[in-house]
Parts: C-alpha cells; sequence; structure tokens
C-alpha cells in the first residue's frame, strides 16, 4: 500500500534519489546528457536536508511512500514570481516510473492544492518543460496552459509551460469526482 504523508528530515536521501532518478527519465534527450550523468543523489540529498530543515511555514512537502521507501514527491508554496498573495505554485512533483499511471501523480498534487488552500492559496500555477510528456498529465488534471517563458537549466535553455489552475477548491472537488469515477463510485 502507498501513504501519502508529510516529508521529515529523514526523509531526504530518498527524496534525493527519487528526484535524480525521475529527472533522468523525463529529461533524457532534451537535457544534455552529461549534466543528467552528472546528477548527484547525494548532493541533491544534502539539499533536501537543508530544505526541510528551513522549511517556510507556508509550504508543504509530501511524499508518497510504499512501506518505508519514497516512490514521489510534491512541494507547493506560495508563487515564486508574483505578488498576488492568493496564488500558489506547485514547484516539483515527480513520480518514480514504476509507480506511474496508479493515481500516485494526482494524489500528490491534490494534496499539494490542498496544502495551498490551508495556507490560504485560492488558485496555483505549475511549470512544466514544454518538451516533457508529463504536461498532459496537467492538461489531464484541469490544468489550463496560460504562459510561456524561457528557463536557463545549466547551460541550456528550455521552453516551460504554466499551467493555471484558477479555483483550487473546484479543481480539488474534480479530482475527487474523478477518482470515485474510476474506483467505481455511482456517485
Amino acid at each position: 500500500m502507498i501513504a501519502l504523508r508529510t516529508a521529515v528530515h529523514a526523509d531526504a536521501q530518498q527524496i534525493a534519489a527519487v528526484h535524480v532518478a525521475t529527472w533522468r527519465d523525463a529529461y533524457a534527450n532534451i537535457l544534455p546528457t552529461d549534466m543528467l550523468i552528472g546528477l548527484s543523489v547525494d548532493r541533491y540529498a544534502e539539499d533536501w536536508r537543508r530544505t526541510l530543515m528551513q522549511q517556510r511555514r507556508r509550504e508543504s512537502i509530501t511524499v508518497a511512500a510504499a512501506g518505508d521507501t519514497v516512490v514521489g514527491f510534491a512541494t507547493a508554496g506560495p508563487a515564486r514570481r508574483t505578488a498576488d498573495a492568493d496564488r500558489g505554485e506547485v514547484t516539483m512533483l515527480y513520480v518514480l516510473g514504476d509507480y506511474q499511471e496508479r493515481g500516485l501523480g494526482r494524489a500528490l498534487l491534490r494534496a499539494s492544492f490542498g496544502g495551498l488552500l490551508r495556507h490560504g492559496m485560492t488558485a496555483a500555477t505549475i511549470w512544466v518543460v514544454r518538451q516533457n510528456p508529463s504536461r498532459f498529465f496537467y492538461e489531464a488534471m484541469g490544468g489550463v496552459a496560460r504562459r510561456h517563458r524561457t528557463e536557463r537549466l545549466w547551460s541550456t535553455t528550455i521552453p516551460t509551460v504554466g499551467y493555471a489552475w484558477d479555483d483550487l477548491a473546484e479543481a480539488i472537488g474534480a479530482m475527487d469526482d474523478s477518482m470515485a469515477r474510476m474506483e467505481g463510485d455511482p456517485g
């Protein structure tokens, strides 16, 4: 069974392993191979330890765990590039390939939206590399491609798409309805 929970300091190494593995899978043929090969779980783990120690009040880090093993995670908090206090941002959402297509992405996104709502944010954005096939997941979850920009990752300029949800309560309701239909609940 896979459970969602708030990340703790002891999860840093496993979150880092998921982070590196999913980047290598998602961005193969998009980002330079030498950059992906050079990603270090130990270096990322140190960054995650700091992040988990310094977590800010309006941010959430949720993990999906199969027993004691982290198989996915999501981070969310106030939007980074806007002064709109009501808009949040899901900054990361990654699930290991072997655990995709099981509803974990949806559950992590829903948990992130719930955390944003609890902190007074009623809308959200997530930025996705335009070439990343995962962008279709966000469209399926009701995200609307509203903005486009380029990001500089190492020595590569990458086009990104900002998917927006303007009503998080409505988005959560739609996810719940969709899950109930998938589970055979008539209503």
